[in-house]
């Protein structure tokens, strides 16, 4: 599937597709630990489309997750560390739009954060209020 996705952009939406209904499928057949490791491969699977480059449709996806509570809080943890290893600044205002309610909720990221804000978290937080700071400045 992730060959697929970085040979072929046109097949993002139905790999994406595939794996919504992957991740929202309950698995009563397996232990709680194994689903967890399913889940997690397939939240992998959605990191490798995201550098594929179909961004905004996986980070809302990932939104959409969160809002609904479909997904453990451990996996869009795990997702959120993946994509902050990833993305560098600028960051687009869409990209902000969908991904930084994510960053923002303390259950999923208060693990990631660092007592000396050197991690990516922080850094990716403080990005964002430099933006928003220059914006508002540029307005006055």
């Amino acid at each position: 599937m992730d060959e697929i996705a970085a040979c072929h952009r046109l097949q993002h939406p139905y790999i994406l597709d595939l794996l919504k209904r992957l991740v929202e499928n309950s698995y009563p057949m397996l232990e709680v630990h194994v689903q967890l490791e399913l889940k997690k491969s397939l939240v992998d699977h959605l990191v490798q489309l995201f550098g594929c480059g179909h961004v905004l449709p996986v980070v809302d996806y990932m939104h959409w997750c969160m809002r609904m509570e479909t997904l453990d809080q451990s996996l869009i943890r795990h997702f959120v560390s993946e994509v902050l290893s990833i993305v560098q600044p600028p960051y687009s205002k869409d990209f902000t739009s969908v991904f930084l309610p994510l960053v923002q909720d303390q259950e999923i990221t208060g693990p990631l954060i660092n007592s000396d804000k050197s991690d990516a978290v922080s850094m990716f937080l403080a990005e964002c209020s430099r933006k928003s700071k220059k914006k508002k400045e540029r307005k006055l």
